[in-house]
């Protein structure tokens, strides 16, 4: 009893910190086309400015205003997150549905494993599906873009449009 009492435990504090808020921009991949080369930045967006945009990919690094075409805004599905989540709801799926299952009544000369035997192992079982489950679904990615066309007052008209469109999330 002592350990579905600590499992239990693990598993609700992990779904808990999981659902914590993260950094506004943090959560956003940013793919942005750049006139200079003609190529794609991607990387995660950290922060707006007025003449440019700071983006981390192995490192942070500004893209001026006026060298960016387009910039596409992506939500990204945390798997960890969603894992963590999926094993806590399979935890408590297993233990419910061990303790449903398992005969009461059973002596240990007449059964093939006990009552606590078969609700842990059905635990584990739902642990296991639940955390490849979570993993697997995740959220969709939503994508917008923004058209700057190298344009500083094409971005700070649009600029607020990126900002509603980080703090609806």
């Amino acid at each position: 009893m002592r350990l579905k009492f600590i499992l239990l435990l693990f598993f609700t504090t992990s779904i808990l910190s999981a659902q914590k808020q993260t950094d506004l921009y943090a959560k956003y991949k940013l793919e942005v086309k750049h006139n200079a080369s003609d190529q794609l930045f991607k990387g995660r967006l950290v922060q707006l400015q007025d003449t440019a945009l700071i983006v981390k990919a192995l490192h942070e690094f500004d893209i001026p205003v006026r060298r960016i075409d387009y910039m596409e805004l992506m939500t990204r599905s945390n798997r960890g997150k969603n894992s963590r989540i999926g094993m806590g709801v399979g935890l408590i799926s297993g233990l419910l549905f061990g303790a449903l299952i398992s005969d009461a009544n059973c002596t240990s000369n007449d059964c093939f494993v006990d009552k606590g035997t078969v609700t842990l192992v059905l635990a584990g079982v739902g642990v296991v599906t639940g955390g490849i489950v979570g993993a697997l679904i995740g959220k969709k990615k939503r994508v917008k873009r923004f058209d700057i066309g190298y344009d500083q007052s094409g971005y700070e008209r649009i600029k607020v449009d990126i900002e509603r469109f980080v703090e609806q999330q």
